[in-house]
């Protein structure tokens, strides 16, 4: 599968992901083109859960390792997009990802029980933990 394909693949997976997460209306400030980017950054913590909860050896780590940079890679649209949004709508997301930090904080902890494991999946994690810290 081309990179782009993975790409699309995931952003629909993402949007599926979403589709059924949504019981309130969406923060205005926080829709862009249509989509709503608090519902996009859930979509992508679930992946990321969701991706986490397959890890039980080196092989498994490998393989979510690179769904996790498919998130990494969707993170970089999100905070490029993110400068389209006015002062209230980035002061929302800065909240939202404010929220969504200490998930990925457990989970590299998580990770570090396995120095194999973490030598994996640790520079991935810490790479969108930074890039989630970026809209803080």
């Amino acid at each position: 599968m081309k990179k782009s394909s993975k790409i699309l693949t995931t952003l629909i997976l993402t949007l599926v992901l979403m589709s059924g997460c949504a019981g309130s209306q969406p923060n205005p400030d926080l829709v862009l083109g249509g989509l709503d980017l608090e519902e996009a950054v859930n979509g992508m913590i679930s992946r990321i859960h969701q991706v986490m909860g397959t890890v039980n050896n080196l092989d498994s780590a490998k393989k979510a390792d690179a769904e996790l940079k498919l998130v990494s890679m969707n993170l970089d649209d999100l905070i490029f997009n993110s400068q389209k949004l006015n002062m209230e709508g980035q002061t929302a997301l800065s909240m939202v990802m404010l929220n969504k930090v200490p998930d990925i904080n457990t989970l590299i902890n998580q990770v570090k029980t396995s120095p194999a494991i973490e030598e994996i999946l640790g520079e991935t994690l810490v790479g969108i933990r930074d890039k989630m810290n970026s809209l803080i």
